[in-house]
């Protein structure tokens, strides 16, 4: 009789285990201005004109950095491109960079410390206004300022290493997505620009003339909406009139929390003291309609009640 004998086999199966370890980011904001003249396109961060601009000037910039910090330094990243007005019609352009640091690397390195803001800013100035750097942008070296000290971010780098498991399936459980609508309310906002001169061009949308102004008066005010009402979403120019030039724009607001009437046109206001790129009329500001004060008093002037009030001045004067 034959006797079979049958070794049992045993399957073993490999997953990869997956372990992350986080890096921190140090990011300083710098603000320059570079004397390129401004275009449109420059606003979109997808255009052309914003890319091509964009890693001209953090190509540079990187060399400079990497050459000063060695492996500290991670890169730069151009976030906006804003015109500056020499004149009514002539604008340069306003550059936010962010300069990234692995804060992390500092961190562990006994001999390293996190570069001063001061060094950062005149690291860069020192490289513009050397006339053998490669810089070949024409940025106005006093314009370079800090604008937002070190703040910490957060990154991941993936290490993965292999180890022997044994393979056990498990059904997933049913998954809840949670969807966080957070809604806007616009309000419109009107002021008038008295002594400037209206362009039959800035009628149109689409134009050179209205996208310059609208462009200007967005990055001009919505910095003072920021700061005034932490529900600030966004501001954006509707229209142009004629008389000198009337201005027409819509500022949107997260829904639970938006400001009165007259909250709004106060800022505006305010904002006529330290704005000389254009006119704000201080007297000229409605909200939704109503007519805001300096003293910040709202009121709401029909054209009825105006009729009625001009009638009765004839009739008190005869």
């Amino acid at each position: 009789m034959t006797t079979t004998s049958t070794t049992p086999t045993t399957t073993s199966t490999t997953t990869t285990t997956t372990t992350t370890t986080t890096a921190h980011l140090a990011v300083v904001t710098l603000q320059l201005t570079i004397q390129e003249v401004f275009v449109p396109a420059l606003s979109n961060p997808q255009s052309t004109e914003f890319q091509t601009l964009a890693v001209s000037f953090t190509s540079v910039c990187d060399v400079i950095y990497r050459a000063k910090y060695g492996i500290f330094f991670i890169r730069t990243i151009v976030i906006s491109f804003i015109p500056v007005f020499r004149s009514r019609m002539a604008a340069d352009t306003q550059v936010v960079l962010e300069v990234v640091f692995n804060e992390t690397a500092i961190a562990t390195n006994a001999n390293a410390t996190m570069p001063k803001d001061i060094d950062i800013k005149d690291t860069l100035k020192e490289a513009v206004t050397n006339p053998n750097s490669a810089f070949n942008l024409s940025v106005v070296p006093n314009s370079i300022t800090i604008i937002r000290v070190p703040n910490t971010s957060t990154s991941a780098t993936t290490i993965t290493t292999a180890t022997p498991v044994i393979t056990t399936v498990v059904p997933a459980a049913p998954t809840t997505t949670s969807v966080v609508t957070n809604t806007l309310t616009t309000v419109s906002v009107e002021f008038t620009s008295k002594g400037e001169t209206f362009i039959s061009d800035l009628s149109t949308s689409s134009s050179q003339a209205f996208q310059t102004r609208a462009s200007l008066i967005k990055t001009q005010l919505e910095p003072f909406y920021r700061s005034a009402f932490a529900s600030f979403n966004s501001l954006t120019v509707i229209k142009f009139r004629n008389g000198s030039i009337i201005n027409t724009m819509n500022v949107a607001f997260s829904s639970s929390a938006v400001p009165n009437s007259k909250e709004i046109g106060t800022v505006l206001i305010k904002a006529a003291q330290n704005i000389t790129a254009f006119n704000i009329n201080p007297t000229s500001v409605t909200v939704s309609g109503e007519v805001v004060t300096s003293s910040g008093i709202s009121s709401k002037t029909s054209l009825f009640t105006a009729s009625c009030l001009v009638v009765l001045s004839l009739l008190l004067s005869s």
